[in-house]
């Protein structure tokens, strides 16, 4: 049975709002109803493979996927992420998608090997990292952030900076960190939009395979995206890793040398195979919550909620955790400051 490209658009505009209810139903721990959502969005997305034109794009069969692995059902979201590949080989994140099944299943070589496969399109070329770092009033500190972004090992990297309004002299600083490198996007916004929406809005204009946030006052190791980068690549059953966090008060706005060392973040380990397994140890270990400043799968950062509330950090990494395992890496380090 064949139905019309209004009602397969309908369907899939559908298929997205019970998907996206499914979500706010997980930060409530309500996992009957977000499964029951999921099932609903499964059976919409389903239905598009009755449109001949539908049929033979790719994002159908890998939203069809998405929710399947959302649901665990791990064996036939590969069959999904396989018709996907096939229509689009050359697309690696698709190759991710079903390492990340292949792992689930136990299907370790194969989940390596698929989640590595890099098409001939893009040999040598290391994926794209974006880091986006949301400012407000912070002149006197976002040079060095972005400098220790610069500074990384990791060359393929573009710098995304939205400037919440500031009213000191942070615009004239990263207008002039732009002419020196092509590598920094600076937006400057017309208004103050809060915290939440700033951080929403440097990775709405970023491209990158792999995204991170970077507050405008922290600043990392120079392997640090290196290191994040290859272990996501290699494990393709993680969805977040990071690197261990210091904290230091900085009195001093003309020498950042004299620093105080106050405490270092938790190191988080979330290795459980099952979602709501890893939600519940994150929930016991989470204090600082350094973990939310790691790299993230770009694929998987879309479908988490970042939501204006209190705790809303703690929701999203908690929505992460359910789409895949997290990890501290011991051999870098994100320094915060602390005023």
């Amino acid at each position: 049975m064949e139905i019309n490209q209004q009602l397969a658009e309908a369907h899939a505009e559908m298929a997205m709002l019970y998907a996206e209810l499914a979500q706010v139903w997980l930060q409530l721990d309500k996992k009957t109803e977000a499964m029951a959502s999921l099932e609903k969005a499964l059976a919409l997305e389903l239905k598009l493979d009755d449109s001949e034109d539908i049929y033979h794009k790719a994002e159908v069969w890998v939203k069809a996927g998405d929710n399947l692995a959302n649901l665990e059902r791990w064996s036939e979201a590969i069959l999904y992420y396989q018709r996907a590949i096939e229509i689009e080989p050359n697309c690696h994140k698709y190759y991710q998608q079903l390492g990340i099944a292949l792992a689930k299943v136990g299907r370790i070589k194969d989940a390596i090997a698929s989640s590595s496969h890099v098409p001939k399109t893009k040999l040598n070329i290391k994926p794209l990292v974006s880091v986006g770092i949301p400012t407000y009033n912070r002149a006197h500190l976002i040079k060095r952030s972005i400098n220790s972004l610069i500074n990384q090992d990791y060359d393929n990297i573009e710098i995304v900076i939205s400037d919440n309004a500031s009213t000191d002299d942070t615009s004239l600083m990263c207008q002039e960190l732009c002419k020196q490198s092509e590598r920094i996007k600076y937006i400057r916004q017309p208004t103050n939009y809060g915290p939440t929406r700033n951080f929403k809005e440097v990775l709405a204009h970023s491209d990158g395979e792999f995204f991170m946030w970077l507050a405008d006052d922290d600043y990392l190791d120079s392997s640090y995206v290196s290191k994040c980068v290859n272990f996501l690549q290699e494990n393709p059953d993680y969805s977040l890793v990071c690197g261990q966090t210091f904290y230091f008060r900085e009195n001093n706005e003309q020498d950042f040398s004299e620093k105080e060392f106050i405490f270092e973040g938790e190191r988080l380990n979330l290795w459980q195979e099952k979602a709501t397994e890893r939600v519940k140890a994150y929930y016991q270990q989470v204090l600082d919550n350094g973990v939310f400043y790691g790299l993230y799968r770009r694929n998987q950062l879309l479908r988490g909620s970042m939501n204006h509330t209190m705790g809303g950090d703690w929701l999203f990494i908690a929505s992460i955790a359910f789409l895949g395992k997290v990890k501290t890496l011991e051999n870098v380090s994100l320094k915060r400051s602390r005023q």
